[in-house]
């Protein structure tokens, strides 16, 4: 990349070889938590049995992504907090009260594991639930989950698989675009069947159709050379990539995801009446995000 990337990625003192032995080392030990930390991607039909939709579970997301914009949280803890619960109501059915409470201590929980500066506050958060849970339940629902989950607190997010090839790509823009789809997959419950780095890799694929040259029906040379790379750490364009990448294609517009580094534009009181079987919503974060990772092989708890 020129030197225009350097907001993507900070300058590295290592060699080629160097760089691309840890990254690849790092990427081994993400693809080797996705068996641990896979939720199911059907548990709506198979596991929840009291009353619980898919739609109820994009309205969490909604509200994830409020609480996340009102107290500057980061991407990452919202995409952590969605793998709590989507892992928990893997193994759990919950009715709506519950599945409320069992929302308010993922967002907490993920808090404390990643927040950079201020980490959500229990008696905040519980005053913006119409459920009037106290701080007692919020702490209850907290250990409910961390046994059914057995402490597995530390999933592989895409976006640490999106940072694995940031150098990858030809301008900043278009990371910030892959960024962008990755914040809105989310949403769409069909893209859970695919593990992040499968997502990862197919938002950045999408995230090349905003160049011109790049608008055929195939791969286009850029892609080529990009995935190529890709290969080279790890992470393969397979059968699986492809089905991911038509899904984003179906469900989101590439000409209107916002790669700013504003705040998302998008009235987030209007969202219940957004969510529909096709989700076109606009960026949620700041498009540079604070990232305070544990390493890839560290395992903490609440």
């Amino acid at each position: 990349m020129d030197g225009s990337s350097s907001a993507c990625s900070p300058p590295c003192l290592l060699t080629g070889c160097e760089c691309v032995h840890i990254v690849k080392s790092d990427i081994k030990l993400l693809l080797a938590k996705d068996a641990i930390y896979f939720p199911k991607w059907d548990y709506v039909d198979t596991v929840q049995k009291d009353g619980m939709t898919w739609k109820m579970r994009a309205t969490v997301v909604w509200w994830f992504v409020r609480l996340a914009r009102k107290y500057d949280q980061s991407r990452d803890v919202v995409s952590h907090a969605i793998n709590l619960l989507d892992r928990y109501l893997s193994l759990v059915s919950c009715s709506p009260k519950d599945l409320k409470l069992a929302s308010t201590a993922c967002i907490i929980m993920s808090s404390k594991l990643l927040a950079d500066q201020t980490t959500l506050k229990m008696a905040e958060i519980c005053q913006h639930c119409d459920e009037n849970f106290k701080t007692s339940d919020v702490q209850c629902m907290e250990l409910k989950i961390l046994e059914a989950l057995n402490y597995y607190l530390q999933p592989a997010l895409p976006y640490d698989f999106l940072q694995a090839v940031v150098s990858f790509f030809p301008t900043p823009e278009l990371y910030l675009r892959a960024e962008g789809l990755l914040d809105k997959s989310h949403c769409v419950h069909l893209l859970l069947k695919y593990p992040p780095a499968t997502k990862a890799l197919a938002a950045s694929v999408y995230a090349f159709y905003l160049r011109e040259c790049c608008r055929s029906t195939g791969l286009c040379s850029c892609i080529r050379s990009f995935l190529a790379q890709a290969s080279a750490i790890g992470l393969v364009f397979e059968k699986s990539t492809q089905e991911c990448l038509s899904l984003m294609k179906r469900f989101f517009n590439h000409s209107q995801i916002n790669t700013s580094n504003s705040s998302c534009c998008l009235d987030l009181a209007q969202a219940p009446t957004c969510l529909s079987t096709r989700y076109i919503v606009s960026e949620w974060f700041p498009s540079v995000s604070s990232r305070k990772r544990p390493r890839p092989d560290e395992t903490q708890s609440v």
